[in-house]
């Protein structure tokens, strides 16, 4: 199943054609609920958020594209790098578009060879919410393991990491 993911998405670091698709993705219900500031964002605020992008430098957001129709399937970042450490986050697909297993391992994998061949990293750190239990799965698969507990608005976070 791996190998054909590869045939069917590619993935490329983010442009500003994509953020409105970003945005409306990111304020679906089923989507903000895995992520800690669950706000719905306005137009308004995206956009402030991708001007601050673009001026950051230890911020990598990546777009996973189909090659059928080369549209947006959906997002994944590598983000607060400092001293050879980032965090893997904001994974979030358009599962109305793209219902094919493995494509979280397939993108969290491209990540990860892409902190270490191009960031240089050494670490990969992660929260996520403990009853995400699909994604959790998709962590341990790829090798990160627990390292800590913490509450968001009453629900339990897991924070993992990988040494890469």
């Amino acid at each position: 199943m791996q190998n054909n993911i590869v045939h069917d998405v590619c993935i490329r670091e983010l442009v500003e054609s994509d953020i409105e698709f970003l945005r409306l993705l990111r304020n679906k219900e089923e989507n903000r609920k895995n992520f800690i500031y669950q706000k719905e964002i306005s137009y308004e605020e995206q956009l402030r958020w991708y001007d601050r992008y673009k001026n950051t430098s230890n911020d990598y957001m990546y777009t996973i594209i189909s090659k059928k129709d080369e549209m947006p399937l959906g997002f994944a970042a590598i983000y607060d790098v400092t001293n050879n450490i980032g965090e893997f986050g904001r994974l979030i697909v358009d599962k109305t578009r793209y219902t094919s297993p493995g494509l979280g391992k397939y993108v969290l994998n491209h990540l990860i060879d892409i902190s270490r061949e191009k960031l240089e990293l050494q670490r990969l750190k992660l929260e996520v919410f403990k009853d995400n239990i699909a994604a959790i799965k998709v962590y341990k698969f790829c090798g990160f393991h627990e390292y800590g507990e913490s509450t968001s608005n009453g629900r339990k976070i897991i924070h993992m990491e990988l040494n890469i």
